[in-house]
């Protein structure tokens, strides 16, 4: 298995990160889907929010299998409910998605998790963005 890319994308000032396949990983799909812009160092940025890129594989070897969390896509301005997943599962999206990373929530409006898209093969894995969020978090503050 390569190892993923985790991208962290500034939404409604909290950041959150998302699972990239990087033998799929089309920065410029990203860049037009996000609207990035990119400094002379290779930084990707977002509103002004610096978007940090890590290595990370072993969340997709021990999924939290308990968690279950509904995957809603946002594709020009429709939402498409998915249905529900357990964190870690392989799914196949019901339509093609061009836009790579989007954001999951639950019926009470609270952000539980991620969904990853691999546009060009139209799966994606079901990622618990907010336990990595807080988990890089706590390694930040280390």
């Amino acid at each position: 298995m390569k190892e993923n890319t985790e991208v962290y994308v500034q939404l409604f000032n909290h950041t959150y990160t998302f699972l990239l396949p990087l033998h799929s990983l089309n920065m410029a799909a990203i860049e037009k889907d996000l609207q990035l812009r990119k400094d002379h160092d290779g930084n990707y940025y977002l509103q002004d929010q610096i978007i940090r890129m890590y290595s990370f594989s072993a969340l997709l070897q021990e999924p939290a299998e308990e968690e279950l969390i509904c995957c809603v896509l946002k594709q020009h301005d429709q939402q498409m409910v998915l249905r529900v997943h357990n964190v870690g599962d392989v799914i196949t999206l019901t339509s093609p998605i061009h836009a790579l990373p989007k954001y999951v929530r639950t019926k009470e409006n609270s952000f539980l998790g991620g969904c990853v898209c691999y546009a060009e093969h139209e799966v994606g894995y079901v990622i618990d963005v907010e336990k990595l969020f807080h988990d890089v978090q706590e390694s930040v503050s280390l």
